[in-house]
């Protein structure tokens, strides 16, 4: 049985599930921020590991780029393209820039990243990050004006409201069907290896292996971790 403990209008904006880097740049402004986690412990997923430069451009721009030190996030100045068939392989460097250095990107794990960026949001005292699930969302007529959400341990339903709510808990989320009414579509999935101490082809290089019958990413997670990524068809089914 839960009871509802009303709250007042808290916040400039709620953002729901995976919404860190946003909620950090607000803060900045001094926005105040209501970030619902539904877990705040370090994902553990494969998701946007590779920042290519023009990504890693700009989390340096919104000052977020710290968020790459201490995850021993690794250093990517290019790709090795290896065609399984010719067995042959190609460097391809991303380009120069205007001092005629070679642009990077970083690699990383991504729940690492994650956690550094929840840290980042909490440090502004504008920004309120709390684990919860979200329930509901709150409706005036045609427009959403805030949702209800839970806590672990709590029987009571809270209610916050703000101008703006936005919804970032991926294509699986149960607030989907109050948004979109599109089917949703997987068309593939990867399969995710750990490798340990792997050598690389060419240093500071992601790989791409040209295999049969779908390509091989392969890249550096960490100073240990090499991280090989297997695209598959749109079945669940186990590889391993």
């Amino acid at each position: 049985m839960f009871m509802y403990c009303s709250t007042a209008c808290l916040a400039d904006l709620i953002h729901l599930c995976v919404g860190a880097s946003l909620a950090a740049v607000l803060g900045q402004d001094g926005r105040r921020v209501l970030l619902v986690e539904k877990d705040l412990k370090e994902p553990d997923r494969i998701l946007g590991e590779l920042l290519q430069p023009g990504g890693y451009q700009a989390l340096s721009q919104l000052h977020l780029a710290d968020c790459l030190d201490g995850i021993e996030s690794e250093a990517i100045q290019g790709y090795v393209v290896h065609d399984y068939a010719s067995k042959s392989n190609v460097v391809l460097h991303y380009p120069k820039d205007s001092h005629g250095q070679i642009t990077e990107g970083r690699a990383f794990h991504h729940g690492r990243f994650v956690s550094r960026l929840r840290q980042m949001a909490s440090c502004h005292k504008s920004v309120t990050v709390i684990e919860g699930t979200v329930t509901k969302l709150l409706y005036d007529g045609n427009c959403i004006v805030g949702v209800e959400y839970t806590t672990s341990g709590v029987f009571c339903k809270k209610v916050v409201k703000a101008p703006l709510t936005i919804v970032a808990d991926g294509c699986f989320s149960k607030l989907r069907k109050a948004l979109v009414t599109e089917a949703v579509c997987v068309p593939s999935y990867f399969s995710g290896l750990l490798l340990e101490d792997c050598p690389q082809f060419q240093w500071n290089h992601a790989e791409i292996v040209l295999g049969d019958p779908s390509p091989i990413l392969v890249y550096k997670a960490s100073c240990r971790d090499g991280r090989e990524a297997v695209k598959r068809g749109n079945t669940m089914t186990s590889c391993f």
